[in-house]
């Protein structure tokens, strides 16, 4: 299914709502830390609770009413909200018992993830009333493990000390005079991200849908890419960057799991949502390359130069300037031409052109060089001497360039390179492994997931318009009179 007026329609609109969200959320933020009085504990405890609440219902209405919007289904998705609301207020904590100090149980988390998951099933089946409907369960993995994934400490951490060479110390709160000599910092930046958060889950929703519709593969539905044509540059521009904060932001919150002072017990479980996380970045990765790559094919381009750029981070911007710009279709090209036959007409020039090999040579002699910079400037305090962290560094820079070189030179060992690293993923986060190889193996396996179309285009595969309620010609032939 193409990229439809109604979807980017869906993500503008959302946008403006998490806009408010935003808004909203920096108001309580302040009011929690400059309305509350200090002599009845018990009232400020309550309006906490109150807050939290409505935050939460604001947010999971507007997620469920973005994918009733996108479904046109508003009745499988409301039904659905009901379910999430319902469970929220059954498993609502003791107010007394709500306090950062003294969060909830795990058992109230458990059975809010169950309950999650059942709004999900439950739209599945009465938007599609089939078994391939048992799919959405899926989505929802993918949903569940990118928000275990994000950390926005980490992100604020690592952008403050970019920001320090500026001298600014507070780029995410804004200050608020309390007197003559002191103030406050109110954040506003965790609000947003929440928001954007929600326009990413529900273009996951949107990509597993087309899916589940397609009856494809999941790999297939991996290696698709979609007509844009109806893209606008605010479209483009939201997507683009939604997609990309969150896999920056959830790709610090893999490697914040190194972080002595924030690493969580290491049992099973831990393992378990170490890689479902990981697993999600991937599959996210893959759904946000599709799209940068559909976009330059609709612009009679296959993955070059500026697929390149807009992966770099900082150049990013730059790179983001010039597609909304001054990125034209060429004059010479007839409009009539379907995305298929421009997408097949640029396979074969990508294949006669021998498949980006300058670009092949420039990202290994980059790629080498980024890891010899990253042992030069390792920073983060590791057990052991000194002689086994060089050891394991030099290790893991070798690992890494050698499943650089399988990526760049054998075709076929991409998903057994993904395999490979996602399985080290799991080795590395079980108890008494070295969980600090987790960067390096992060980096390559992003990178890798990312470049894919750049290297490979020609297994890409453009996704014809999908008409679900309009029977085919062959149906119609075969079938039977009743």
């Amino acid at each position: 299914m193409n990229i439809t007026p109604r979807f980017i329609q869906a993500v503008k609109l959302g946008f403006i709502a998490v806009i408010f969200l935003t808004i909203f959320g920096f108001l309580m933020n302040y009011f929690n830390m400059n309305g509350f009085s200090i002599s009845n504990p018990e009232k400020n405890t309550d309006i906490r609770l109150f807050i939290n609440i409505l935050s939460y219902i604001l947010e999971v209405t507007l997620l469920w009413t973005l994918i009733g919007y996108i479904s046109e289904d508003y009745k499988a998705a409301f039904t659905a909200l009901l379910i999430v609301i319902s469970v929220y207020f059954i498993y609502l904590p003791n107010p007394s018992e709500y306090s950062s100090a003294n969060p909830p149980g795990h058992l109230r988390y458990y059975m809010m993830t169950l309950f999650n998951l059942l709004s999900y099933v439950t739209f599945g089946f009465m938007h599609f009333k089939s078994k391939a409907a048992f799919k959405i369960i899926v989505v929802w993995l993918l949903i569940w493990g990118l928000s275990i994934t994000l950390n926005i400490t980490m992100f604020e951490n690592f952008i403050k000390g970019l920001t320090r060479i500026i001298d600014v110390s507070h780029p995410f709160e804004i200050r608020f005079s309390t007197g003559s000599s002191s103030f406050r910092l109110v954040n506003y930046f965790n609000p947003l991200i929440d928001g954007m958060l929600i326009l990413v889950k529900v273009m996951i929703v949107w990509w597993g849908l087309n899916w589940i519709r397609s009856k494809k593969t999941f790999l297939e539905a991996l290696h698709t890419c979609y007509d844009t044509a109806e893209l606008d540059r605010t479209g483009f521009s939201l997507i683009y960057w939604n997609l990309r904060l969150i896999l920056f932001i959830g790709g610090l919150g893999i490697v914040s799991y190194i972080v002595p002072d924030s690493m969580p017990t290491r049992d099973m479980l831990f393992v378990f949502r170490f890689v479902a996380g990981a697993f999600s970045l991937v599959v996210i990765a893959s759904v946000y390359r599709n799209f940068l790559t559909s976009v330059l094919v609709n612009h009679h381009q296959y993955p070059n130069g500026l697929f390149f750029s807009l992966n770099v981070p900082f150049l990013n911007f730059f790179a983001w300037l010039y597609a909304i710009f001054f990125l034209k279709k060429p004059t010479n090209t007839g409009s009539s031409a379907s995305f298929s036959e421009i997408f097949s007409n640029l396979k074969e020039k990508f294949i006669q052109e021998n498949k980006n090999p300058g670009w092949k040579t420039f990202y290994m002699i980059f790629n080498l060089i980024i890891l010899i910079f990253a042992f030069m400037r390792q920073d983060i305090k590791m057990p052991g001497t000194n002689g086994e962290l060089i050891f394991l560094q030099l290790t893991m820079m070798l690992f890494s360039f050698i499943i650089l070189l399988w990526f760049l030179y054998i075709e076929e060992g991409y998903i057994t390179i993904l395999i490979i690293l996602l399985l080290g993923f799991g080795f590395v986060a079980i108890p008494n492994n070295h969980i600090y190889a987790i960067p390096t193996m992060g980096t390559s396996l992003i990178n890798i997931v990312l470049l894919y179309s750049m290297f490979y285009f020609h297994k890409l595969k453009p996704d014809p318009l999908y008409l679900p309620d309009i029977p085919q010609k062959d149906d119609i032939e075969n079938m039977t009179p009743s």
